[in-house]
């Protein structure tokens, strides 16, 4: 199958002010409209206070300290960016035992983890990779806009024209398709990125087709995991 390929960057964009994600700042943060240090303030996170974490950006230097730049959304629902102290390791890896199933029949979405049907969004855990990998399909099918957020990019319109591609070329005209994602075809490149072999069965005007395929994945430095290259 062809492969569609989407940039990979540090972090990407969760769902704004809704992710579970906290940081509590040990003092005072000044928020910029941007992530740069000449940009606007817009705002200061007492110390103490608690703010949603939405996005993670590049590394900067401060008095010769390497930090990293975080896009946060404050409890009046300002959004901008604050600098955080960098993560001192490297997040471990785990893939949780799961066994996803992700169909689209027609227009119908229906996901699954040991035939048991999946609901609402406390499953979508971004730290496991099988876990990540199945709300992008989720989304995906449902073409509800979600799965933007599940690429490692940082919204560029060439990375969502592809993904849309692969959508019109492939996925989209099928009359059925199913991903089935099991740990057991996870491998970690040990570099922040990883193959996760999915099978793929779809079915188009009569005629069904089943076999594998790549999706490369990555995460970011709190340990979440994105899609990178998506099969097609």
């Amino acid at each position: 199958m062809k492969k569609i390929f989407l940039i990979l960057a540090a972090a990407v964009v969760l769902s704004s002010c809704e992710t579970t994600k906290q940081t509590e700042n040990a003092g005072e943060i000044i928020i910029y409209e941007s992530p740069s240090l000449s940009a606007r303030q817009i705002g200061r996170l007492k110390e103490g206070e608690a703010a949603e974490i939405l996005e993670t950006g590049g590394y900067v230097l401060v008095e010769g300290i390497e930090s990293i730049w975080v896009k946060v959304c404050m409890k009046d629902g300002t959004e901008g960016w604050g600098i955080a102290e960098k993560p001192a390791q490297k997040p471990s890896i785990t893939v949780d035992d799961h066994y996803f199933v992700i169909e689209r029949n027609g227009s119908e979405v229906k996901a699954t983890d040991y035939a048991q049907i999946l609901t609402g969004n406390e499953w979508r855990q971004l730290g496991d990779p099988s876990a990540a990998l199945a709300a992008f399909f989720a989304s995906y099918f449902s073409q509800d806009d979600a799965w933007k957020n599940l690429i490692a990019h940082y919204g560029s319109p060439e990375d969502i024209a592809y993904a849309y591609a692969a959508w019109e070329n492939f996925y989209g005209k099928a009359d059925f398709v199913r991903i089935t994602i099991t740990p057991d075809y996870f491998k970690y490149n040990g570099d922040g990125s990883a193959f996760y072999t999915v099978k793929i069965a779809a079915s188009y005007q009569g005629e069904s087709v089943e076999g594998e395929d790549q999706v490369t994945m990555a995460h970011d430095d709190f340990g979440n995991w994105y899609v990178v290259e998506l099969p097609m």
